[in-house]
């Protein structure tokens, strides 16, 4: 199956570059490109089988948050990834806690790119470098999760970005029963969602095995 990605930047060569380093992605592979948000809702409308969404936050016609909010509330279930030239801690956080399944800062290597677009595309979440190594205060302690061995297991598929099919083989159990796991990691890590809990378990040291590196 062709896999389709949308890149949405107003910087020409940039877009151009992007479309060269995306190559290594799929060996089947189509680029669209669009420079505003305007006409990324077109080609998305018109679009139907999109793989992914490659966004900028800072477009002639919408700018931060606010675009990401609008895409993914009108098009929930297609895979949005940010790539932007802030490496601000607070913005990254808000664009994964907000629907965005991977944040890519500009500066990254070309390699860095290709794995963040591959990992998100296989259904996993990409966190930056940046947020790895973030040493701010824990969501919580991780004595107080109070999960059991075998959600402690699950979790840490969840985190390698497998999906809940893959999970379920892997341990051996119904693909329900997975799905009740994950409700009750949800619940002990405070969250509602995998993005949310991906970073609520980096800080409590489960990327300590670098599940998630940046290049």
């Amino acid at each position: 199956m062709e896999t389709k990605i949308l890149v949405v930047d107003d910087h020409e060569l940039l877009l151009d570059s992007l479309e060269i380093i995306l190559r290594d992605v799929s060996d089947d592979l189509q680029i669209l490109k669009a420079n505003t948000c305007k006409s990324a809702s077109d080609i998305i409308l018109n679009e139907t089988e999109l793989s992914l969404v490659l966004l900028d936050l800072n477009l002639p016609d919408a700018h931060g948050i606010n675009l990401l909010l609008d895409l993914t509330n009108r098009y929930p279930l297609l895979p949005i990834v940010i790539l932007s030239s802030s490496e601000d801690r607070i913005e990254m956080h808000q664009c994964l806690n907000n629907g965005a399944l991977g944040f890519i800062p500009k500066t990254s290597p070309a390699k860095t790119i290709v794995h963040a677009v591959r990992l998100v595309l296989s259904g996993g979440i990409y966190i930056p470098e940046e947020l790895l190594s973030d040493d701010n205060d824990t969501l919580a302690a991780q004595s107080k999760l109070q999960l059991t061995p075998r959600q402690i297991e699950v979790l840490k598929l969840l985190i390698s970005g497998v999906s809940n099919k893959e999970i379920a083989t892997t341990l051996g159990c119904a693909e329900a029963t997975i799905k009740t796991h994950i409700t009750a990691v949800l619940k002990g890590l405070g969250v509602a969602n995998r993005t949310q809990a991906v970073l609520a378990a980096q800080k409590l040291g489960y990327f300590s095995n670098r599940t998630y590196p940046s290049q």
